[in-house]
């Protein structure tokens, strides 16, 4: 009999035991692999970093379409406006070694024979997308001639930014619009005053100093993943060589940056760092902080951030991410400030519901982490 029972007792410990903790690579993997067979995307990988360490990474689906070669989560990426909060933290560099403040206005750096309605627009308001710059670029840039040298490119881009600054600012100052013109004219700023291509202030003050393997343009070599285009009922594998595989160069400052997946989710992890390195922690936290505007519907955009402190209704404190595309790829980065975790997806073809899935990706694995209540040390804090 007390056999018996002891065998009973047994087995109901059994069940009423917490199932074991589910191993997040395992969990990444799945996910990953049934978004990218759902949707049918070509190509999509996420990688989760917390407390500093890789703790899953995962791919799922072709290099390019029709290739039959898997595609490898070490990329490189397109990761689109990602670039954004590159930029920002490149200018975040210049401002912390004095060459210029977050209160630099235009006519500081072009002159008052610009339009006097950008006389007053300062460095946050273009990082911010509150500077009164248009929410799209003329059709006639997009088709400008494409330069293959970094000089080249900056001359087109002071060209462009000039063309535009001695005309009427299309909006009101301010008064939120996304604008990828704003963080171009606040790139080719730091080109004014450094006497360099944006591209080589973004190497010499982010890239390398952080061990980033980042890139400009389309992603090349023959193990790289290739961008898709969608037309009517067909996609197909972009050509990187060819003009139409990115954005013209001289949008670099708001989204033409490429990298590694593990670099990327590592770039995440740098903005949650307490010892970042290239910038103080409270400048790092200025970046992250949203910056009022006057609009009647107000956004919660901070330096190429959204900040989100409901969450996103992930569960996992507040959330502060943005997303990147330019039509051929997708980039989604999301930091958990609280819980000193970053996730990242990539994807090599860009699909309307693409991004709901991958926050739902992020639900489960914040659930498979653990991470409805913050960390020890920022319990501490509080």
């Amino acid at each position: 009999m007390h056999e018996i029972l002891a065998t009973l007792g047994a087995a109901l410990m059994g069940v009423l035991a917490p199932a074991a903790p589910q191993n997040p690579q395992d969990v990444l993997a799945h996910e990953i692999t049934a978004v990218q067979t759902g949707s049918g995307v070509v190509g999509l990988a996420g990688a989760v970093m917390q407390d500093g360490r890789l703790v899953a990474m995962a791919a799922s689906g072709e290099r390019a379409l029709g290739s039959g070669e898997p595609v490898s989560a070490e990329g490189p990426w397109h990761v689109g406006s990602l670039t954004k909060s590159m930029t920002a933290v490149m200018i975040a560099t210049m401002v912390e070694d004095g060459l210029l403040t977050w209160d630099t206005t235009l006519a500081d750096i072009y002159g008052t024979d610009i339009d006097p309605s950008w006389h007053a627009v300062t460095m946050t308001d273009l990082l911010t997308h509150r500077s009164g710059a248009g929410g799209s670029i003329p059709v006639g840039m997009m088709l400008a001639p494409r330069p293959t040298s970094r000089e080249d490119v900056s001359a087109q881009r002071q060209d462009i930014v000039r063309s535009v600054l001695n005309k009427p600012a299309p909006g009101q100052r301010g008064t939120f619009t996304y604008s990828n013109m704003g963080v171009i004219i606040a790139g080719a700023v730091t080109e004014k005053i450094a006497g360099h291509p944006w591209e080589d202030e973004m190497e010499s003050r982010v890239f390398r100093p952080l061990g980033l393997q980042g890139g400009f343009g389309a992603p090349m070599g023959d193990d790289a993943p290739r961008g898709h285009r969608r037309t009517l009922f067909m996609r197909r594998a972009i050509n990187p060589t060819t003009p139409g595989s990115d954005n013209p160069p001289f949008l670099g400052p708001a989204g033409t940056v490429h990298m590694p997946l593990p670099d990327l989710v590592a770039y995440g992890q740098f903005h949650l760092s307490e010892q970042p390195g290239i910038l103080s922690r409270e400048t790092l936290d200025q970046l992250h902080q949203a910056v009022p505007d006057t609009g009647q519907k107000p956004v919660h955009y901070a330096y190429g951030w959204v900040v989100e402190a409901d969450g996103h209704d992930i569960g996992a404190g507040p959330v502060i991410w943005h997303n990147g595309s330019n039509t051929m790829w997708y980039a989604l980065l999301i930091l958990f400030p609280e819980r000193d975790t970053v996730m990242a997806f990539t994807a090599n073809e860009m699909t309307d519901d693409l991004q709901g899935h991958l926050f739902d990706i992020a639900e489960t694995m914040a659930k498979t982490l653990d991470m409805s209540e913050p960390a020890p040390s920022t319990q501490a804090e509080n």
